[in-house]
């Protein structure tokens, strides 16, 4: 193969473990207990059964879009889904499976995007987070003629599943894509602005939390009070 899949960023859900490269087999019988119940399973006890997923038909799909447009360049990245397979025994229990994504874009307008995505799943608020917070970064194979690039992570994952905080950076998210028609502009030409969630250090040095929405007083009102609220008598 001209493109390695395996060296795509994964993002999403279980990226940090070997979940890719296995799936759970038929666990044993659960072993009895004095009581004349049952115990229960342990994880280890579950026998792995390995996966090798076959992405040998990436380069052909790759020429293909390559050849019916010209004039574009491939940018690929991968997320992590959950999926289910109905023709094992123990299907109930999901199996995760690498999905690639491909975006064209014309030769020469740069890359789709340099901002991902985050949703956090307790909240459902959105983050949007820098390639730059995260170490992505997109990078141009050395096959295609430099018209296909793809997204790589630098930073160190090896150690990231020990700080839950960190890997929930990675997890849940996907590249975060805006184009101007996507956002409104008033009569002069303004980008028209519903709601703002920013946060900042108070005279502590705690991080605080507000946001804004035109329910709210008028932005620039919002903020004063803000700064009244937080740092009066300050310098």
């Amino acid at each position: 193969m001209k493109l390695d899949w395996k060296l795509l960023h994964l993002t999403n859900e279980n990226i940090f473990n070997d979940r890719l490269d296995w799936h759970r087999g038929i666990p044993p019988p659960p072993p009895p207990r004095e009581d004349g119940n049952h115990g229960e399973v342990e994880e280890q006890q579950i026998p792995r059964i390995p996966i090798e997923w076959d992405f040998s038909h990436l380069d052909r799909i790759i020429e293909t879009v390559l050849q019916q447009k010209p004039d574009h360049d491939v940018y690929l990245y991968g997320s992590v889904e959950s999926a289910y397979d109905s023709s094992r025994p123990w299907a109930d229990v999901a199996d995760q499976a690498p999905v690639l994504v491909a975006i064209t874009l014309p030769a020469g307008a740069g890359v789709p995007t340099r901002t991902v995505g985050r949703v956090n799943n307790q909240t459902t608020e959105d983050n949007l987070i820098s390639f730059e917070d995260l170490n992505y970064t997109w990078v141009t194979a050395p096959s295609y003629g430099g018209r296909v690039h793809f997204l790589i992570c630098n930073a160190d994952t090896a150690a990231i599943p020990d700080d839950e905080e960190e890997a929930q950076m990675h997890q849940h998210c996907s590249l975060f894509v805006a184009t101007p028609r996507e956002i409104k502009r008033d009569a002069q030409g303004r980008y028209k602005v519903d709601h703002v969630t920013f946060s900042f250090s108070d005279k502590d040095g705690e991080e605080e939390v507000e946001s804004w929405d035109r329910s709210d007083a008028p932005l620039r009102h919002h903020l004063d009070q803000i700064v009244d609220d937080y740092f009066e008598n300050s310098d």
